[in-house]
């Protein structure tokens, strides 16, 4: 027969318990949102716009070498509206057929040494911010905030004359 020191010793041990799965399922979910939070740029090198990894000189002498004007997604990666055009609008099909054949497609990180200088040299304030640049590094047209992909689209359109 239990007495009342037996049933208090075993409600103890039942909130450690509960107490001890709650933590380790609390450390799981974190850990399966830090390992999503980290698949997204894989994800957007899957499909959609063809960003390169290059400088902003690197950029500017490519599209003068290829005729092409040079867009610049300026982002952060904590940024929600940023992380918004990655998932929805530059993974538009009609957006990445333009972009991927029109222009040579930078996203600088105004957070990295790279974006950091960039961002002061285009007072850039707000993020995102994109930017077109002719192949002389001259800015074309600089666009805040996020846009849908038809938005996106008639951004382009404008800087290429159509």
């Amino acid at each position: 027969m239990l007495n009342s020191e037996t049933v208090l010793v075993l409600n103890f041990k039942s909130n450690k318990m509960k107490r001890t799965v709650l933590i380790i399922v609390g450390v799981l979910s974190l850990l399966f949102l830090f390992v999503n939070c980290n698949n997204e740029t894989e994800e957007e090198v899957k499909g959609g716009i063809a960003f390169q990894a290059l400088t902003f000189d690197a950029a500017i002498a490519k599209g003068k070498a290829s005729h092409k004007i040079v867009f610049i997604d300026a982002y952060a990666t904590w940024c929600g509206p940023c992380k918004q055009l990655s998932k929805k609008t530059f993974v538009d099909k009609k957006v990445a057929e333009l972009f991927n054949a029109k222009f040579v497609n930078v996203k600088m990180d105004v957070d990295q040494a790279e974006g950091k200088k960039f961002a002061e040299k285009f007072e850039i304030n707000s993020i995102p911010t994109l930017l077109f640049f002719d192949e002389n590094g001259k800015l074309l047209k600089q666009v805040k905030g996020f846009h849908a992909p038809h938005e996106l689209i008639q951004e382009a359109n404008l800087v290429l004359g159509n």
